[in-house]
């Protein structure tokens, strides 16, 4: 397994725990990398006192000892000392969390024991959820959820929540996902249609939602992309910054990832040190005009948020906005 730490400068580095394939350990560790410094972002633009960090685990091919390589993990991250915290992320369950657990007390979003918040994702959602809400006020005026089709890539975890918080709603809902199971129990629940995963970026809607793994948006998916904003709560999903030349060209706006999915680790974080979920619920309101500010800096700046967003979480980062610690 790799931890990469990006920042400690506000608090303890807090991030997920992802399980994937890789093709070496370099790529594992450019992921956790790049992923890490994301979540400095996501802390500082959400006002946490935390500083970013990601771990990745290498899914070994064949059959393995899953609890064997968790308890390992787990071992690694008591060996920290508190440096970083870990928590649920693509490829790891709430199930690992636990085990993780009893080897440690530096991991937020487990079920059992002292400091337990459970599941994330529904709360990620709520935010992806808030930033739409936002995207759409400002991009696509006197325009209502009724009248609007939302296409979800991926719709195991956070998907499938927002899903369900688009059909309450009243929007279309369009689900693609590698599981047909996943995306049948969206079509039954939530009477979305299913488009298959290589019809997505020909599909139709006003707002794509990535919410699976990153580097979706390419320059040659985004020229396919029949739609008008890009929100979802998949991390890192630009694939390079040319995309965003690309985008501006075929007028999508995009909406910075890092400042959109941040319900889950305002989630995690409040159960980890014990606060309200009162706090967590009204700290992601906060998205929705933290992104109305964005989008209104971005025009007078002339600019797509993309190309502002990172000087300002760096503006932060370097002004030490958030320096204390909860007790």
């Amino acid at each position: 397994s790799v931890i990469a730490i990006h920042s400690t400068r506000n608090g303890p580095a807090l991030g997920g725990c992802r399980m994937a394939t890789y093709a070496s350990t370099e790529r594992a560790v450019q992921d956790a990398i790049r992923l890490a410094q994301g979540m400095s972002y996501k802390a500082v633009m959400c006002g946490l006192p935390l500083g970013g960090g990601k771990a990745v685990i290498m899914k070994p091919s064949g059959a393995f000892n899953r609890r064997a390589i968790i308890n390992s993990f787990a071992q690694f991250v008591h060996d920290l000392n508190g440096r970083y915290i870990t928590s649920i992320d693509s490829g790891t369950s709430v199930e690992d969390l636990n085990w993780v657990a009893q080897h440690t007390a530096w991991v937020a979003g487990h079920t059992k024991g002292k400091r337990a918040g459970g599941d994330p994702s529904p709360y990620t959602a709520r935010g992806v959820l808030k930033g739409m809400e936002a995207a759409i006020h400002y991009y696509l005026p006197n325009r209502r959820w009724l009248d609007l089709t939302v296409l979800i890539q991926g719709v195991g975890h956070v998907g499938y929540y927002l899903a369900k918080y688009l059909y309450e709603r009243g929007a279309k809902i369009i689900v693609s996902d590698v599981s047909v199971t996943a995306a049948q129990r969206c079509a039954q629940e939530f009477n979305a249609q299913v488009v298959d995963v290589n019809q997505i970026y020909r599909t139709p809607c006003d707002v794509f939602s990535p919410c699976a793994l990153g580097g979706v948006l390419t320059e040659e998916s985004v020229r396919l992309l029949p739609a008008k904003i890009i929100a979802g709560s998949a991390n890192n999903q630009l694939a390079n910054l040319a995309v965003i030349d690309t985008l501006k060209q075929c007028n999508i706006h995009y909406v910075p990832d890092y400042v959109l999915n941040a319900g889950g680790l305002i989630q995690v974080y409040c159960a980890h040190y014990e606060l309200p979920m009162s706090e967590a619920d009204a700290r992601i309101d906060e998205i929705y005009p933290r992104l109305l500010e964005l989008f209104r800096q971005s025009t007078s700046e002339q600019k797509v948020p993309a190309e502002i967003v990172d000087k300002v979480a760096n503006e932060k980062l370097n002004r030490q906005e958030v320096i204390l610690e909860p007790n």
